[in-house]
């Protein structure tokens, strides 16, 4: 099996892009006794990244030279 090279997007925190690419998501409790929040994954990442059911997610957080939060998630 080949391996494909990973595809990833960049959200960001701190503000909007005018972009085109430019999606939102909504958090929510994933479960009353954590601290863990859900969201949907927009349609137009779930094709970017060609994301199946059960598939997993990598994150990696990080602040830009702006001082901007990101988040960079990766279909693993």
């Amino acid at each position: 099996m080949s391996k494909q090279k990973d595809a990833q997007i960049q959200v960001t925190t701190n503000r909007e892009d005018n972009n085109p690419h430019y999606l939102k998501s909504k958090a929510t409790i994933a479960a009353s006794h954590s601290h863990s929040l859900r969201a949907t994954v927009p349609e137009g990442i779930v094709a970017f990244l060609d994301l199946k059911e059960n598939d997993k997610l990598g994150w990696i957080m990080d602040v830009d030279g702006k001082g901007d939060r990101i988040a960079v998630v990766r279909k693993l």
